[in-house]
């Protein structure tokens, strides 16, 4: 029963309508399809980060967001099939949770914040 990890609540982050396509971006320099981003909450802009061999790739996006930074890690090709279904994801404490209709999902990525 996974529930009790599910019951953490946190903050709703509405995902920018071009996250998808700057995730996308994002993964052409990656060295490996299971490599990580590093997504970044500050100031109101949502900023992804990734690196590979031959250099590194940084976009930001506006969101409302207002509080401390908070970072973490994830694979750009979840987040991006993912942000194309859901327009939203709940930030708790160490875990990015995601609700669809159907399902939840829970990532423990947070790796600052």
């Amino acid at each position: 029963d996974l529930s009790k990890f599910l019951a953490v609540e946190g903050f709703k982050l509405e995902l920018p309508t071009e996250l998808p396509a700057i995730l996308e971006r994002s993964e052409v320099l990656m060295e490996e399809i299971d490599g990580t981003a590093e997504i970044t909450l500050a100031d109101k802009r949502l900023t992804v980060r990734t690196r590979g061999p031959v250099g590194w790739f940084e976009e930001d996006a506006r969101v409302r967001y207002g509080g401390e930074p908070v970072s973490f890690r994830i694979p750009p090709r979840f987040l991006r099939e993912i942000s194309g279904r859901l327009q939203s994801v709940e930030v708790c404490g160490g875990l990015l949770k995601f609700q669809g209709e159907n399902f939840v999902h829970a990532c423990s990525t947070i790796v600052s914040g």
